[in-house]
């Protein structure tokens, strides 16, 4: 949420170095959402076409095209992206699509559930972006930003925001507001942080440990202690419930929700060494 193939730009030389990389932006994501609408007839525009199965489709259909049909990949995702690589996984316990051969899966700030902090976050969310309804120009940028503020904010540890300083913080602001639109953060919220427990992290989850190919993904999971969004507590239960252990987290501590932000050199390091193992 609220980031674009550029927040991955520091992260690229290091993961290049010695394999191919492929860096998806989903449906909803980047300043141009003008004709997202238009993009699936099956839902008439809706906000259908932001849900996480049709997430997971759009990004085999990529992966395939970019790696061919049969290749096995390694998937790494950030929050959104790491519900969205779940989501494709997922696809592997059902009929919905071909599934992808994923090797390993390296999944940051994503838990089984939200507690009271997390959902009153999202709800702050949906409240600051409001409801479609024609509004001019000014009023969707005003909305944006004020969604912007709540998203580093919440994202963040308070340390590190403090580190940081006001001047700073407000180019994090700009930068989400010049690269995303708030028709579709409004779409992706309503599309993929919904109450379905099909498509929750946990339903996910348990349909992934019961698979049969479950056993041919290993997996890790990567939390900030001072992760409010998605607490320690979460992440622990995800592994558990994926079949992969307690062993499969990794907690980095003295960090927020943004991990690969905060942390990104540890992060890289983490990744890297999973992948290589």
């Amino acid at each position: 949420m609220a980031q674009s193939v550029r927040s991955w730009e520091p992260h690229l030389p290091s993961l290049s170095a010695e394999r191919d990389v492929l860096v998806c932006e989903c449906l909803g994501q980047g300043p141009d959402q003008g004709s997202w609408g238009t993009c699936d007839p099956r839902d008439g525009g809706g906000d259908g076409a932001m849900t996480l199965d049709r997430h997971a489709e759009d990004l085999g259909r990529v992966i395939r095209e970019a790696f061919g049909g049969d290749a096995q990949i390694d998937l790494a995702g950030f929050s959104l992206g790491g519900r969205i690589g779940l989501a494709a996984l997922a696809a592997a316990a059902g009929e919905s699509a071909p599934p992808l051969s994923i090797r390993r899966m390296h999944l940051t700030g994503v838990g089984a559930e939200r507690d009271g902090f997390g959902e009153a976050v999202v709800q702050s969310w949906r409240d600051a972006l409001g409801d479609p309804g024609g509004e001019d120009d000014e009023e969707e940028a005003r909305r944006l930003r004020a969604f912007a503020w709540s998203a580093v904010l919440a994202t963040h540890s308070p340390h590190f925001l403090s580190r940081q300083g006001p001047d700073r913080i407000r180019t994090w602001v700009d930068g989400i507001c010049s690269q995303s639109t708030a028709g579709g953060m409004r779409s992706l919220l309503r599309g993929t942080h919904g109450e379905e427990d099909e498509w929750s992290p946990a339903g996910m989850a348990r349909r992934i440990s019961q698979a049969p190919e479950a056993g041919r993904t290993r997996g890790r999971i990567c939390v900030g202690g001072d992760d409010r969004m998605v607490p320690p507590g979460q992440a622990l239960r995800l592994g558990e419930l994926l079949g992969w252990g307690e062993e499969s987290v990794r907690l980095f501590r003295e960090c927020g929700h943004a991990v690969p932000t905060e942390m990104g050199r540890a992060w890289r390091e983490d990744l890297l060494d999973f992948l290589a193992d």
